[in-house]
């Protein structure tokens, strides 16, 4: 458990694992309620290999290039005896358009060609067989399926936060609270909490919550601190430290994951950002605030050195879907979605393949058709909705 903090997106140890659960391997380590982790690689050190009274430590430093794009950095991670664990990894880049999740900010002159830097992981945190907790810099990645997660992604930019879990064999939860960014002196945080049931093998079931509060100098608010509360009941109950119902945003999901004995694999994802139950607003044409998204793969080549995987993808984001009637509720931070990386009023459905050799060489081909409109999140970051009333999607000019 000395390896337990989350594996960089770059690296091939994070790609090899998300792969992998597409042929049923490792499966009793799935969850949609976080991003992998060291510890759920199936080559981890377990603890009777580690000296539990020793400080154990990893390095890595390395380089990427992207096309134009440049970057160096590095990545440690720390244990200490059998559950205290730490980790760091920075990035400078030569330019931050370039880079996924990146948000630094850019130099008017730079070093060696590099003009900024960032900080994408680090922290410290203690995990055992049953409970964990987690204080650093980072982000959350839920739901099922790989590359249809539309509430948290694993591509959103990095916030500070800290984050409990436990687990009790076929039934997970967990809870994270954090600080997402001060913008016009109206600061912004972000709380979650989810439920997952599993039979660790080949089911997964799970519903989260997830909400973005903001104020102007609004302080951290202990009203969301409870783990297993509601967003509606207190917000409704005034039980913030700040009256009203407009200074947050609340989104509630449903994720089921499940591969068959021929490893079949489906996965799916149901959000709601507002419902409309009242039959007033129903007669006014208001619609639901709603996304989904499902993916279904199989492995047509599996040997013990090589598979092949042909898979198929459908991610739907309404129009009015993670704005709000205060636009600084967005579920969106430094102007980024803080879930689907294409924002929202919008669709994508595309057909591709990804192939492995001998666990070091991994391809990917995929083609299909993306439409974004008007009312996407990623143009007017931080402001509200137009309207809830439902109309031709997507909205306006399309692209």
């Amino acid at each position: 458990f000395l390896f337990s903090q989350e594996i960089p997106n770059e690296f091939q140890s994070f790609k090899l694992y998300k792969l992998k659960l597409d042929i049923g391997e490792n499966w009793v380590n799935n969850t949609t309620l976080s991003s992998p982790r060291f510890q759920d690689l199936e080559n981890f050190k377990s603890n009777k290999e580690i000296n539990k009274d020793s400080l154990n430590i990893n390095f890595r430093a390395g380089y990427f290039l992207y096309g134009e794009g440049k970057s160096f950095y590095a990545f440690s991670r720390f244990g200490f005896k059998k559950y205290l664990y730490g980790y760091l990894y920075p990035r400078i880049v030569n330019n931050p358009k370039f880079f996924d999740r990146y948000t630094g900010i850019p130099r008017s002159i730079d070093r060696g060609g590099f003009n900024s830097g960032e900080t994408d992981l680090s922290g410290i945190g203690f995990q055992n067989n049953w409970v964990y907790f987690q204080i650093g810099r980072g982000r959350e990645g839920w739901g099922a399926g790989n590359d249809i997660q539309i509430s948290l992604s694993e591509n959103s930019p990095a916030y500070d936060y800290f984050m409990l879990g436990s687990n009790y064999g076929n039934l997970k939860v967990k809870y994270f609270h954090g600080f997402l960014e001060s913008y016009n002196e109206i600061n912004r945080y972000i709380m979650g909490k989810g439920f997952e049931w599993s039979n660790n093998n080949s089911f997964i079931l799970s519903l989260s919550e997830v909400v973005v509060y903001t104020g102007f100098r609004r302080g951290i608010d202990f009203g969301y601190f409870n783990p297993i509360s509601s967003h509606l009941e207190i917000e409704l109950n005034n039980r913030l430290n700040i009256e009203g119902e407009g200074n947050a945003n609340g989104i509630w999901q449903i994720s089921l994951d499940l591969i068959s004995k021929n490893y079949l694999r489906l996965s799916a994802n149901l959000l709601f950002d507002e419902f409309v139950l009242d039959q007033v607003e129903l007669d006014r044409g208001k619609e639901h605030g709603k996304s989904y998204s499902f993916r279904i793969s199989y492995p047509f080549l599996k040997n013990k050195n090589n598979f092949l995987i042909l898979y198929s993808s459908y991610i739907y984001a309404g129009t009015p879907t993670f704005r709000h009637g205060n636009g600084y509720n967005n579920f969106v931070q430094r102007g980024k979605p803080l879930g689907w990386r294409y924002g929202s009023d919008s669709e994508e459905i595309k057909l591709g393949f990804k192939f492995l050799n001998k666990n070091k060489l991994i391809g990917n081909f995929e083609f299909g058709q993306r439409k974004s409109g008007d009312e996407n999140i990623i143009y007017r970051s931080y402001e509200p909705y137009e309207d809830y009333i439902g109309g031709i999607f997507p909205s306006g000019k399309i692209n």
